[in-house]
C-alpha cells in the first residue's frame, strides 16, 4: 500500500507536537521544586521524512512538587506533497520534575483511545527565562486500529 493511499484511510489522532507561548505559573512551587504549572499554547510547524506537519497545540500542566499532570489537545494536517491529512487529538500529560534550580523535566502524552501509544519529552527548566526546551518523538496513529504510521521527531520549547 503506498503511502498517499494509507494516508486516505486513516481517521488520525495525534499525539503532541511543537509548541510556544504563555502560561500563567510563577516562581519555585513547594519545597525545592521550580513551580511549571500553567497553561501553555503554540503553532506546530515541521517537517521529517518528507511529511509537513502544520498546526495548533494547547496543553496546561498541573503540579504537585515532582509531578507534573495535566492535558493537551491538538489539531493540524500533516501533508506528503500529494495527501493532506487532518488530525487531531487530546488526552493526558504525566510527568515528574526534579528538585532544585534549572531541573530536568520528563514528560509522556497519551491518547485515551489508544492509551499504549506514547510520546515522551524531556530537558531543563531554564528558571531564568522561565522555558524548558525539550526533544522527543510524536507518534502518529490511525484511531481506528491504534497502528503508529508516522512518527516526528520534535525540539519543543515550552515558554510562558
Amino acid at each position: 500500500m503506498t503511502t498517499t493511499r494509507f494516508f486516505r484511510q486513516l481517521a488520525a489522532a495525534a499525539v503532541l507536537g511543537s509548541v510556544a507561548c504563555g502560561g500563567d505559573a510563577t516562581g519555585p512551587g513547594n519545597g525545592n521544586y521550580q513551580q511549571v504549572a500553567g497553561s501553555y499554547a503554540g503553532p506546530l510547524n515541521s517537517v521529517e521524512g518528507g511529511v509537513l506537519l502544520e498546526g495548533t497545540l494547547s496543553f496546561t500542566l498541573t503540579q504537585d512538587d515532582g509531578t507534573i499532570g495535566g492535558s493537551w489537545a491538538m489539531s493540524g494536517t500533516l501533508f506528503d506533497g500529494v495527501t493532506l491529512v487532518e488530525i487531531q487529538g487530546t488526552g493526558p500529560i504525566v510527568g515528574t520534575i526534579a528538585a532544585g534550580g534549572n531541573p530536568s523535566v520528563t514528560f509522556q502524552t497519551r491518547n485515551p483511545g489508544c492509551p499504549n501509544i506514547t510520546s515522551t519529552f524531556s530537558g531543563v527548566y531554564d528558571v531564568a527565562n522561565q522555558r524548558i526546551p525539550v526533544t522527543g518523538t510524536a507518534q502518529f496513529f490511525n484511531s481506528q486500529n491504534c497502528q503508529v504510521f508516522h512518527s516526528h521527531p520534535l525540539q519543543l520549547t515550552i515558554t510562558r
